[in-house]
């Protein structure tokens, strides 16, 4: 990783979202411009793709996984800071989830 920089997603399927970020680099088409061209100017042997963290599902009736993984998500973008020259994250708008 040339420039060091990050881009924090989650998801309840991480092989999906990582071969579909993949395949949206591969094929030019990425949503996230300066990914993509950070992604053209340097290569694919530049880049890494790594889980940070997953969350253990609970068996209890009315366990809200989507809950959890927002909080895990944002609990590693306040660490990371993946914003501007650390990364390819936007900042939230209050309340929104992208």
């Amino acid at each position: 990783m040339i420039n060091e920089k990050t881009l924090v997603v989650s998801g309840l399927n991480l092989p999906g979202i990582m071969n579909r970020h993949q395949f949206e680099l591969r094929a030019g088409g990425h949503k996230n411009e300066e990914l993509q061209s950070d992604w053209n100017k340097y290569g694919a042997d530049k880049f890494a793709f790594e889980i940070l963290d997953e969350l253990t599902p609970r068996s209890e009736p009315g366990y809200d996984h989507k809950a959890d993984l927002i909080s895990l998500e944002d609990m590693w973008l306040e660490n990371l800071q993946p914003y501007g020259e650390r990364g390819y994250n936007e900042r939230r708008r209050q309340g929104k989830k992208d």
